[in-house]
């Protein structure tokens, strides 16, 4: 997909995707690191720490290869490294995967091609998928430890809007999302016609 069909202009193209990935990710570290390894994930049923620490290392090792080395899925699959033992290993081989994803995401421009799952195949989408999956990985690891801190409000609105947009395929054709700026954003809506359920 080219950049001016790409999914980045629908909300604010002007969100620094990197930073949040950067912010969300170093947040996601520090709460894990006084998590004991084997406490339940309660939004991840089956997994414990380690294993959402893996999984957001694993994946972003994986988004930043896809980038940096400009291959697709089963190449980049081909190159995986294996799951380290122990906690100092997953650490480890987070900090780096995340710290190369974000070097290899700031040093290559949105429009940039790039294999992705996705009919948009830029960085641009990958910059902004992983700010969002760092951000919901922020919110599980908060969630194990029994801690919460806020959301940024326009990247969660953003996120809304990919939902909607990729992972489920489009807004339905009779409803609307809009995004509001946080001083802007009305006390409530002006009728009921202008609140979207999705079921």
């Amino acid at each position: 997909m080219s950049a001016a069909r790409s999914s980045l202009h629908r909300v604010n193209a002007d969100l620094d995707y990197v930073g949040h990935v950067t912010r969300e990710s170093a947040r996601f570290a520090e709460v894990l690191r006084d998590v004991p390894p084997d406490v339940g994930v309660p939004s991840c049923p089956g997994w414990n720490a380690d294993d959402l620490l893996w999984h957001l290392g694993e994946v972003q090792w994986f988004w930043g290869t896809i980038v940096r080395e400009q291959v697709n899925e089963k190449q980049a699959e081909a190159m995986k490294p294996p799951r380290p033992a122990g906690r100092a290993g997953l650490l480890a081989f987070y900090e780096r995967a995340s710290h190369d994803l974000t070097e290899v995401l700031a040093a290559t421009s949105p429009d940039t091609a790039a294999w992705t799952w996705s009919d948009d195949r830029t960085v641009g989408f990958i910059r902004r998928r992983q700010a969002h999956e760092a951000l919901i990985h922020r919110v599980d690891a908060e969630l194990t430890a029994g801690t919460r801190t806020p959301l940024d409000p326009a990247l969660s609105a953003d996120g809304v809007d990919e939902a909607l947009r990729v992972m489920y395929g489009g807004l339905p054709g009779w409803g609307t999302f809009t995004c509001w700026a946080a001083s802007s954003r009305p006390s409530r809506p002006a009728s009921a016609e202008t609140l979207v359920t999705i079921i």
